[in-house]
This record gives structure tokens, sequence and C-alpha cells, in this order.
């Protein structure tokens, strides 16, 4: 029995190691700082590989969508995270707002304003939700759930805004096809762990 109550105690104290080798922090020294705890395999992509990658898919691609979407990432100071398999992405804008405001206010201020401007962005644009405020992990936010052809390409698209301080995050998530639940789920996973 008391070999069993041993291992057990053994194995108890290694699953937490287990478990930090599936995840690694990355924190984001600007303004404002945070942190994202993201599977072990994902990689953030620096600010002049991701310009040069953008440069390099509007050259190919033409798109207008594209143009504007190069154009406004390149200007930004956004961070650009990328699955091992190339199929999800998430992106992370910092905006000062010069107050702080909390998730219901963002809604309230921002989701309709938010919503005409993708829809005269993308075409096309298929709304799953055109906003609610929901809590991941420690903190409220609006989430917007969204689906478009971008490039000639079905995307979707899971987007949060998340007060912070006196500052905003726009992080958006990005699937190639369609979001299902299970997707969405791993995504709000990642989502949860945001800390500022």
């Amino acid at each position: 029995m008391k070999k069993v109550l041993s291992v057990l105690l053994v194995l108890c104290m290694l699953l937490p190691v287990a478990a930090l080798a599936e995840s690694v922090d990355y924190t984001h020294e600007g303004e404002p700082a945070y942190s994202l705890t993201l599977p072990a395999d994902w990689v953030v992509i620096s600010k002049e590989t991701a310009d040069s990658l953008l440069s390099l898919g509007l050259e190919a691609l033409g798109d207008d969508q594209l143009a504007q979407y190069a154009t406004l990432a390149q200007q930004m100071d956004m961070v650009y995270i990328l699955s091992a398999d190339g199929s999800k992405n998430i992106n992370v804008i910092a905006q000062q707002l010069g107050v702080e405001v909390e998730a219901a206010q963002l809604y309230e201020l921002l989701s309709a304003a938010l919503v005409a401007q993708l829809q005269q962005q993308l075409p096309g644009i298929s709304f799953i939700s055109e906003g609610e405020v929901v809590t991941l992990g420690e903190n409220e936010m609006v989430r917007m759930l969204y689906s478009a052809e971008i490039g000639g390409q079905p995307m979707s698209f899971s987007q949060y805004l998340v007060p912070c301080g006196e500052y905003m995050l726009t992080v958006t998530a990005t699937v190639g096809g369609t979001m299902d639940d299970a997707t969405l789920a791993s995504l709000d996973a990642i989502i949860a762990t945001l800390a500022y």
C-alpha cells in the first residue's frame, strides 16, 4: 500500500511538469505589457518577418482586401502567432484609449461600428455572432464570430476586444475554412490565459 501511495505521489508531482512541456509563455514587452500561454509548437513571428510575408502574399494575390490589411498591419505593433501546421493564427493589436473601460462599454461603443467596418472591408461577410460579452479566464471581453473569403480562400474568425487598463487589445484568431466548436474552444482556451 505504501508503494502504491508513493507512486501516486510521484505521478502527481510530475503531472504539472508534463503539462508545462506542452505550453510556452509569450510576453509582450510593449505598451501595454501582456502575456499569453501558447501550445508549445506554436510560433511567435517577428514583425519584420510578418511584414515580409504580408508583402509577398500581397504581390502573389494582388487582392484589395489583403492590401488594406497589409498596410494596417505594417503600421501597427501587431504580434503574429502561428500554429505549427499553419492552419490557425492569432494576431494581437494594442490600441490606446486614454480612459479605462469595461467589456460592456466596449460592446456598446464598438460592436455596431466594427460590424459596419467589417461589412465594408469584407464583402460577403457572414456573422455567427455580431458581438457578446464573455468571460475567458479572469478577463471580460467582447467576442465576435464571423467568416469571409479573403484572397479567394474561405476563412473563419473569432475576434476578441479586451479592455486592458487604458488600452484595448484586439485579438483576432483566424482559421482556414470553417471554425468548428472544438477549434473555437481551443482558441478560447488560449485567450483565457491572457494576463496583463
